[in-house]
C-alpha cells in the first residue's frame, strides 16, 4: 500500500505521542523498524538527531521499536528521499521544509527570511495552534 506524504507525517507526529506515553505504555506497542534517510552526513545535526531519536524510541518503547538511520545520501538525494516516503520504502526523513511546499502548500510558512527572531519562537509556534493546524494538514484524507 503507497502511503502519501501527508500520512508519513502524520506518523512521525504520533512516534512523537509515544514520548509523552510513558514507559507504562510500552507493553502494548507492537514491533516496528523505522528506516529514516537523510542526505547530509551523520556527524551533521540531522545525523546526531536521527541517531538521539532512534535512542530515545528504543527506550520508550521497550525495545520494541528502532529507527535506523541512513545518512549521506545512502537512499539518494531529496527528491528520491521524497518519492520513496510517497511509496513507502522510506518511514522517515529530514529535509528542508521548502522541499515539501510543493505536496503540502502549508509548509511554505517555514520558508519565509527571517519570519522568526529564534528557535524557541519557533518552539512556540509549532507547539502552538500553528502547528496542529499543519499537522492537520498532514493528516490523510482518503
Amino acid at each position: 500500500m503507497k502511503h502519501s506524504l501527508k500520512t508519513v507525517l502524520a506518523g512521525i507526529a504520533l512516534a512523537g505521542a509515544l514520548f509523552t506515553a510513558g514507559a507504562a505504555a510500552a507493553q502494548d506497542i507492537q514491533s516496528r523498524n523505522f528506516k529514516v534517510a537523510f542526505v547530509q552526513n551523520n556527524d551533521h545535526p540531522h545525523g546526531i538527531g536521527v541517531k538521539k531519536f532512534g535512542e530515545l524510541l528504543e527506550e520508550k518503547s521497550g525495545g520494541k521499536m528502532k529507527a535506523r538511520g541512513f545518512g549521506g545520501g545512502q537512499l539518494g538525494g531529496d527528491a528520491q528521499v521524497i518519492s520513496s516516503l510517497q511509496g513507502g520504502v522510506l518511514d522517515m526523513t529530514l529535509v528542508s521544509p521548502g522541499l515539501l511546499t510543493g505536496l503540502v502548500k502549508e509548509f511554505s510558512v517555514f520558508d519565509l527570511p527571517f519570519f522568526f527572531n529564534d528557535y524557541r519562537e519557533v518552539d512556540a509556534v509549532m507547539d502552538g495552534p500553528v502547528g496542529t493546524r499543519l499537522l492537520g494538514c498532514c493528516r490523510r484524507r482518503d
